[in-house]
């Protein structure tokens, strides 16, 4: 299903409406930072649009009271904490390569905001896998002197590595980096990788003007008084889970290099926050879910073997005329992987899950995190993944692991390109904890020329891991890069040399 535009009076394709009226203090497009913009007061101009993915306020964290832990209730519960939200709202959980476990209004397709973008960053990285690609290699440069998070503009300003625009896009939702990677693509592909998938909700909408598509974080349509749809993008639940899906099976390392460059856990370890909040709050329900026989370092053990990565997006338009009418849009949809225990051996079960709410009109609030649909979406973050986390939980004693990790490294000396790509494996890891996953592993690079370090992407099981990352060097040479591992779990850590050629 796509959303018609609504019959108005026509507003440019390219015009941000709250940038152009000069109404937008600081917004942040993609999920995380929050929304500010002034308060609406008396004579101002009568349209703005904020395109906002805010984080929830701090005060927002879940309390037992409302954690959806009964599998059977999930969808129930997590549809009544949507209740109070106008518009339409829906939920999806479903265990990869197994059953639906919660759906509801799980076709709709509505307008995704920024959660599309997940599609872009696939499609990038499947032709990085097929060598067509590399994460060091150029793309054309939107001139982001004007900020990320609003209307991007139409011009460009040098080069910048693919894996960096992917990163801002999918950790920060830089507006920017996503236009410049559809525009360098073609929104063609992207939707044939989205048919490709079994999509048929998802598309992004074309348009006869340049660049030939509706931009994100640009108002594509009127008011009549409120649109209908913002930039005409649309997606379903069901489209969703298919997507993450399909970064699952993607194969090493590439898998683990979508993570790495997205929101989530691994955005967490790295940087000390997740722009979309979602982990923060899966640790909260885990810790207040955890059987009282269960020892806060046994806790420890599951939340590290938990892990999640998430795309999430919202807009926000506001009508005063006469007085203000705000609707929004908000969605999150991503993967997780949830530990449990069959004996005592660890399982790790992997589920796709996603929510919206869709086209909500209430009251104009000044930040669109205090409209009725913005504070009971925010509340509801993680909440589906609260029933697999209390399953897990439930066992967890009897194959939590017993011991620290000891970790240690192998190296070969390499000959590369100028090029360092993603399939090239830096180094080998061994870990004595078996039970240990790659998002327990942090590392860092330091590629030996005076660049800034930067993440390793860790893959692998049962206690064998690879070590590669992506760079560009700018001169050739002979250059000592440093791999440095760390077990976020236990402190255990490693460090090994390598020596790289570059011709």
């Amino acid at each position: 299903m796509l959303i018609a535009p609504l019959a108005s009076t026509p507003i440019p394709k390219r015009a941000l409406v709250g940038a152009t009226l000069g109404l937008i203090a600081s917004v942040t497009f993609g999920t995380g930072a929050d929304a500010t913009v002034p308060p609406l007061v008396a004579g101002a101009p009568t349209h703005r649009t904020v395109p906002s993915d805010a984080s929830a306020p701090a005060d927002a964290a879940p309390r037992k009271s409302v954690n959806c832990w009964k599998m059977a209730t999930v969808r129930k519960c997590v549809m009544a904490m949507l209740a109070p939200a106008a518009g339409t709202h829906g939920v999806y959980l479903q265990r990869i390569g197994g059953p639906v476990l919660a759906a509801d209004n799980a076709s709709f397709a509505f307008e995704p905001a920024s959660s599309i973008k997940a599609v872009i960053a696939l499609y990038a990285i499947t032709q990085v896998e097929k060598g067509r690609l590399s994460l060091g290699g150029s793309v054309p440069k939107i001139d982001g002197s004007g900020g990320t998070a609003d209307c991007p503009p139409s011009t460009f300003a040098g080069t910048e590595p693919l894996g960096t625009a992917i990163q801002q896009m999918m950790e920060v939702s830089d507006n920017n980096r996503t236009e410049e990677l559809m525009r360098y693509f073609g929104v063609g592909r992207l939707n044939a990788l989205a048919a490709s998938l079994g999509m048929r909700h998802t598309m992004f909408r074309t348009s006869p003007e340049a660049p030939g598509f509706n931009v994100i974080g640009c108002l594509a349509y009127g008011y009549n008084p409120l649109p209908g749809s913002v930039d005409g993008n649309t997606m379903s639940l069901e489209d969703a889970a298919r997507l993450w899906a399909a970064v699952t099976r993607l194969p090493a390392p590439y898998a683990d290099a979508f993570y790495e460059l997205s929101a989530g856990r691994d955005m967490f370890n790295s940087q000390g926050y997740d722009f979309t909040g979602v982990w923060p709050v899966m640790e909260t329900i885990a810790r207040e879910e955890a059987p009282p026989g269960l020892s806060p370092t046994q806790v420890g053990h599951f939340i590290d073997h938990m892990t999640v990565s998430v795309k999430g997006g919202s807009y926000d338009v506001v009508d005063c005329a006469p007085s203000c009418e705000q609707a929004t849009w908000w969605v999150f949809a991503g993967n997780a992987e949830i530990p449990s225990c069959r004996g005592a051996t660890m399982m790790l079960t992997q589920y796709t899950w996603g929510y919206f709410v869709n086209d909500a009109v209430a009251a104009g609030k000044t930040n669109p995190d205090d409209t009725v649909a913005g504070r009971v979406f925010l509340g509801a973050r993680g909440q589906l993944l609260a029933a697999p986390i209390e399953e897990g939980l439930a066992h967890w004693w009897a194959c939590a692991p017993q011991h620290a990790a000891a970790l240690s490294m192998s190296a070969r000396a390499l000959s590369t390109g100028a090029n360092v790509d993603i399939g090239t494996t830096l180094a080998t890891l061994t870990d004595t904890d078996k039970t240990d996953i790659a998002p327990d592993l942090e590392g860092l690079i330091d590629w030996g020329d005076g660049s800034t370090r930067s993440d390793a992407t860790v893959s692998g099981d049962d206690g064998r891991f690879t070590v590669q990352g992506w760079h560009t060097y700018l001169a050739k040479g002979v250059y000592i890069a440093r791999v440095s591992i760390t077990d976020v779990e236990s402190g255990a850590s490693a460090t090994i040399k390598v020596k790289l050629k570059v011709t």
